[in-house]
């Protein structure tokens, strides 16, 4: 309906936007009142969010037109395209800013009936977290209550809005709605901006007003399953046909801050239980240190149960003789190697007929015995009387052909 231009004010210097009713709707009161009615709603909020109107008018070929803040930035429509799916903690703070600046809009008795991506401009602001401000602009078509009355902007029966984005109560018509008809718009404009698309797409405006009245949104999560779970079903209550379902400005705002101030805390955690809206979610459990040696002492005792009950039943292994060195090579030596434990007295040797000690060599050869018990030790009756073993030879005196040797 109207340009907008970049102007000067001439006296100040001072960069303006200058917006400009088409000379086609020039001869249209019904135009002329919209254009103007912008105007009396932003004098009447006084709100940062909204485009400051410093000056209207008419031009000289009787144009209406309107002196505005010069506004440098790019609107949510073009981010929206430009990024797709925005960031949750960006879609947040858009979504809180919004809804604050439409929480005051409410206060004064304005609905602003045109909520959507196209008439949202995002400024640099370093006075706010982000950096960025959210500006909502066209009050054209916003019902000022007790100002405009029963002008032909709210008969009934017209719907006014941008069908994407309207109200069920605004698709049936204009003169029903209040408040939370913004409520609705604000929560598709969310779904959006989370994502990527709205809740509902059709090839015409007809079809979309028919989804918008009858059939449910799909839950955000089902499409977009990272979104925190007190989002989507803030969401979800924004999009409820019942619009004494939906939740105020005041309460948006709320759970927007709520979960902005989760997401931006570190160590927390967004709980998925209704009750996290108004309790502090707590830090996850860290795991305990420092106890990764106690399963290791715990093995030490158990390893020498194990080997001492393997000392206690493990077979023992059975002694035998070494052949000892033929006469030739040397005086006879006889030795044994004793596995088993050393017993209390030393057994008699005994040698073979052709390797015999020579005469008056006093040598202690094993005599022969039964096997050992494989389950302990071997027990006296296993060993030969002690008259049956032969009495040792009386001990000679050390010659150069003989010598005695004693083996234990």
């Amino acid at each position: 309906m109207g340009s907008v231009y970049e102007a000067v004010q001439e006296p100040l210097g001072r960069h303006v936007a200058l917006k400009v009713l088409h000379a086609d709707f020039v001869d249209s009161s019904d135009a002329v009142t919209r254009f103007f009615h912008e105007a009396r709603a932003v004098q009447i909020i006084q709100h940062p969010g909204l485009v400051q109107i410093s000056d209207f008018g008419q031009l000289p070929d009787g144009s209406p037109y309107l002196v505005m803040e010069l506004l440098r930035g790019e609107t949510l429509a073009a981010r929206r395209r430009r990024l797709g799916q925005l960031p949750v903690e960006q879609a947040l703070r858009i979504a809180q800013q919004l809804a604050s600046i439409l929480q005051a809009t409410h206060a004064h008795g304005i609905v602003h009936r045109d909520l959507k991506p196209g008439n949202v401009m995002l400024v640099s602001d370093s006075a706010v977290p982000g950096g960025e401000r959210a500006k909502l602009l066209d009050f054209g078509i916003a019902k000022v209550a007790g100002a405009v009355g029963d002008s032909p902007l709210t008969r009934t029966g017209i719907a006014m809005g941008t069908p994407l984005y309207m109200s069920p109560e605004q698709c049936l018509g204009a003169a029903s709605v209040d408040s939370k008809a913004d409520v609705y718009s604000l929560g598709v404009v969310l779904f959006e901006l989370l994502a990527g698309s709205p809740p509902f797409t059709a090839a015409s405006d007809l079809a979309l007003l028919n989804m918008h009245i009858q059939r449910e949104p799909p839950p955000l999560r089902s499409i977009v399953p990272a979104t925190p779970e007190q989002l989507g079903n803030l969401t979800q209550r924004m999009l409820s046909k019942d619009r004494l379902k939906r939740p105020d400005m005041a309460e948006v705002v709320a759970i927007c801050a709520r979960v902005l101030t989760l997401l931006e805390t570190p160590g927390t955690r967004l709980d998925i239980s209704p009750f996290a809206l108004t309790q502090p979610s707590l830090p996850a459990p860290q795991a305990r240190r420092g106890r990764g040696w106690l399963p290791w002492l715990m093995l030490i005792p158990i390893a020498g149960a194990l080997w001492l009950l393997g000392q206690r039943f493990s077979p023992q292994a059975e002694r035998s003789p070494i052949p000892l060195p033929t006469r030739a090579a040397a005086p006879a030596v006889a030795a044994s190697v004793m596995l088993a434990p050393r017993p209390t007295s030393v057994p008699d040797l005994a040698f073979p007929a052709d390797l015999a000690p020579s005469k008056g060599t006093a040598v202690a050869a094993p005599s022969p015995q039964p096997p050992r018990s494989r389950t302990g030790p071997a027990s006296p009756r296993h060993e030969a009387p002690a008259a049956a073993r032969p009495p040792l030879p009386p001990p000679a005196s050390p010659s150069p052909e003989a010598s005695t040797v004693y083996v234990d």
